[in-house]
């Protein structure tokens, strides 16, 4: 009960699902701020792509702990039951959206786990770290070529 579901991206307004009780299609969303405010959780439902999904990260910042699928968790900093909740079908998601919802402690504690996790490995100290790295193999690699 009580429970909505906000659609967001350009593509919202394209499915050929007309939204049930509790949802509404956003269509794009120039910021994001306030809805994560609003959050409780962030689902995430990608089945595809190319990369980190973003709005995970994103999402994690902002305190929000994350429902995805295998596939986007795999290319992101989420840790199912640390930071998060890691679903491998439309079952297990449906289930940990809900549990989310109703077990509103669980959901703070993976949200504040999901702020300290992008505050740690997404800071800009370690990128300067990551990329000295693979400058440093990059070199490496060439002064050793024949």
């Amino acid at each position: 009960p009580g429970f909505r579901l906000g659609v967001t991206g350009t593509f919202a307004h394209n499915i050929a699902v007309e939204p049930g009780p509790g949802v509404s299609l956003e269509g794009f969303v120039p910021d994001l701020r306030s809805l994560y405010r609003e959050a409780c959780f962030l689902p995430c439902p990608a089945l595809g792509g190319t990369g980190q999904p973003v709005k995970i990260v994103e999402a994690m910042a902002h305190g929000v702990p994350v429902v995805a699928l295998e596939w986007a968790a795999a290319r992101s900093p989420l840790v199912h039951g640390v930071n998060g909740l890691v679903a491998h079908d439309a079952r297990e998601f449906a289930e940990h959206m809900v549990q989310l919802w109703t077990d509103r402690a669980l959901c703070r504690k993976l949200g504040e786990n999901a702020r300290e996790t992008v505050a740690s490995e997404c800071s800009e100290q370690r990128l300067h770290e990551q990329l000295a790295q693979i400058f440093s193999t990059a070199e490496t690699r060439l002064s050793t070529a024949p």
